[in-house]
């Protein structure tokens, strides 16, 4: 499904356009998240209070048009496949 909704007209990719939409914050929540690191972690991670990373995460999810956090994680990780060589600006 993610294939799907990623897929332009021309058979490309458009994970590139999707995660252009996220502010430089919002994209290191997602990366952490990727990671596999908790909501909470990012927070003591990224120095934020975890109200604030929900509020990240529910941002996230309104821009990208998804139902869940579990969609943008699988669009991220399939963004940052290592053998692309993509990474998220951090």
């Amino acid at each position: 499904m993610l294939s799907l909704l990623l897929r332009r007209g021309d058979g490309s990719y458009d994970g590139d356009r999707l995660l252009g939409l996220l502010t430089p914050r919002e994209r290191q929540v997602l990366a952490c998240l990727a990671e596999g690191v908790g909501r909470n972690q990012v927070a003591e991670r990224l120095n934020l209070k975890a109200n604030t990373v929900r509020t990240h995460l529910q941002n996230i999810t309104a821009k990208l048009g998804f139902h869940s956090t579990l969609e943008a994680v699988a669009l991220t990780r399939s963004w940052m496949a290592p053998s692309e060589g993509r990474r998220i600006t951090k």
